[in-house]
């Protein structure tokens, strides 16, 4: 078993979310023995069409329950949004049970105006395998080549893992997008998402988007929006001075793994090699999920990360910044040596408009460097150097 960067709280309720196969399920089966929990699955559909006949009936299981069972587990929570205020009930009576409600899905909850118990049940989530929590067995290539969900970065070979992925992709288009989205027809989403997966790293382009998924703007935001909510993906948004002006410019789209965008675009059995464009935008995808994770885990809700990019083609591929830590400017390249020339002009805009800012380039160079106020790091010394200079408390 590897261990997980997340360690359950086991005092007080909390929501668990995180993207099909992320390993919330062995999670909680692990911290949360069978002789204390209670436990119902909302994707078995005895437990979905009991409760969702009789959602009182999680409260009569509740009062009845033996004295031993002190947890109580949902998986799925979101197949059934108004189970939540049945939660809400049996947690204002006597001596309630430890709720551990998990969910690969924000979209039912946000579109229902779900009771999500504010104040009453924390919120946490769980992620693919950051580098840090495979140690000796992580490897760079496979991650981009595989992704770092756990049954595909441990699968036995590559062609297991294509398999894997390939189901991935399926099981999702058809269970999360066809039954929570409730669209009607998925070729377009299939499209849609085609497009998505294949401009990594690019400014998004609705009109040129809508064009060539043969929909309109207006779909093609709810699209990403979905991919948002069922976790699939986040935006990153261009910097500015303020959110407002965050927002007013064109944002950037991520998917939160590597693997799955290529099984998106149907290279999940390819082997991208380094030096090739395809490698570069894989390897920023890794570095800054891998950043994001990490934040996650360190619960430093009040970072942003966003990204600088002028008209001319000047652009920083990261600005991360946060209350009281550095902020850092941050290129990212796949290649082992990188020519300051081709960082140059991004980080003399970001010098001009934050001139706080503290450029970095992660690379895959074998030894750190500096020129002209500017660190080159090796990606792994980068990651220990930001965790020490901004304190993280990983756990």
């Amino acid at each position: 078993m590897i261990p997980r960067m997340f360690n359950p709280p086991k005092e007080n309720s909390f929501f668990l979310f995180g993207p099909r196969q992320t390993g919330k399920s062995t999670l909680i089966s692990e911290t949360f023995s069978q002789t204390n929990t209670i436990r119902y699955n909302l994707l078995r559909q005895t437990d979905l069409v009991r409760l969702q006949t009789k959602p009182d009936v999680l409260l009569l299981d509740c009062l009845q329950r033996p004295p031993q069972k002190t947890h109580l587990v949902i998986d799925e929570i979101q197949k059934l949004p108004e189970l939540l205020d049945v939660v809400q009930a049996i947690l204002m009576e006597p001596n309630p049970p430890i709720f551990v409600l998990s969910g690969s899905s924000a979209r039912k909850l946000k579109r229902q105006g779900a009771n999500l118990l504010a104040g009453r049940v924390w919120t946490r989530n769980l992620h693919p395998f950051t580098h840090l929590e495979l140690g000796s067995e992580f490897d760079l290539e496979r991650a981009c080549h595989r992704g770092t969900l756990p049954p595909m970065y441990l699968a036995r070979d590559q062609n297991e893992a294509a398999e894997n992925l390939n189901a991935y992709v399926a099981t999702y288009l058809t269970e999360e997008i066809q039954q929570e989205a409730k669209i009607r027809s998925i070729g377009p989403f299939s499209r849609f998402l085609l497009q998505a997966a294949g401009g990594l790293g690019e400014a998004i382009n609705y009109s040129s988007i809508a064009r060539q998924t043969m929909t309109s703007d207006k779909t093609v935001r709810e699209y990403f929006q979905i991919l948002e909510d069922t976790l699939l993906g986040f935006f990153l948004l261009a910097y500015g001075k303020s959110r407002r002006k965050r927002l007013s410019r064109h944002p950037k789209f991520y998917l939160f793994d590597p693997g799955v965008a290529l099984a998106v675009q149907g290279l999940e059995r390819s082997a991208p090699m380094p030096g090739t464009r395809l490698w570069g935008e894989l390897f920023e995808l890794w570095v800054i999920n891998e950043i994001r994770h990490l934040l996650s885990y360190a619960q430093m809700s009040g970072a942003q990360m966003s990204y600088l990019r002028t008209e001319g083609g000047a652009e920083v591929d990261l600005i991360l910044e946060h209350p009281g830590k550095p902020t850092l400017a941050i290129e990212i390249k796949s290649m082992a040596d990188v020519p300051y020339g081709a960082v140059r002009p991004g980080f003399e805009l970001a010098r001009e408009l934050i001139p706080e800012a503290k450029c970095h380039v992660i690379c895959t160079s074998s030894h750190h460097r500096q020129h002209e106020g500017t660190q080159f790091w090796p990606w792994r010394e980068f990651f220990q150097w930001w965790i020490g200079e901004w304190q993280l408390m990983l756990p």
